[in-house]
């Protein structure tokens, strides 16, 4: 798998903790490859200590004359655990051999992503193949039985990188 470059689209949703963070692992774990993560949320720049960091948040709402509600502080902390996420799934595709970057892009965005491709053609060549992991799974019995319905972004999302990318 030398050559092999995996470009993991990640938007809504996955964090980079999900099914596409697993299949990403399990690549890494036999042999070399190149990753391309690309998600909204970026990596924080180390792994998050929520029980440090919830202090933190409420004594900032204290001091801003709030409460410091359970929800404030999820409200806070929310976006500091996603980022947090993408850091430590980085480290550990790191940790298991892989050449691992991480790129920033709306994939929901149609104008964003040959912008994208193409950086991320330039810094670890051609894209042998695309997984994108993004949405929130809601199952639900249908008229014709159990399939998964993904939210519109992430429809769209595949949509414009399966266009792109082929």
């Amino acid at each position: 798998m030398g050559g092999f470059t995996f470009a993991d689209g990640l938007n809504r949703g996955s964090h980079l903790n999900g099914i596409s963070a697993r299949i990403a692992q399990e690549l890494a774990q036999h042999g070399t490859i190149k990753l391309a993560l690309v998600g909204r949320t970026g990596p924080a720049s180390e792994s998050l200590d929520e029980a440090s960091e919830k202090k933190t948040l409420r004594a900032q709402l204290k001091a801003e004359g709030k409460r410091g509600t359970p929800a404030e502080i999820e409200s806070l902390l929310r976006p500091k655990r996603k980022a947090s996420e993408v850091f430590d799934t980085l480290q550990s595709l790191t940790r298991a051999g892989a050449n691992v970057r991480f790129y920033t892009c709306d994939l929901a965005d149609p104008v964003a992503i040959p912008t994208i491709i193409k950086k991320v053609t330039t810094d670890l060549g051609p894209i042998d193949a695309v997984i994108h992991g993004a949405g929130v799974e809601e199952s639900q019995i249908s008229a014709g039985g159990s399939l998964p319905r993904g939210s519109p972004g992430r429809i769209d999302g595949d949509s414009q990188s399966a266009r792109v990318a082929h």
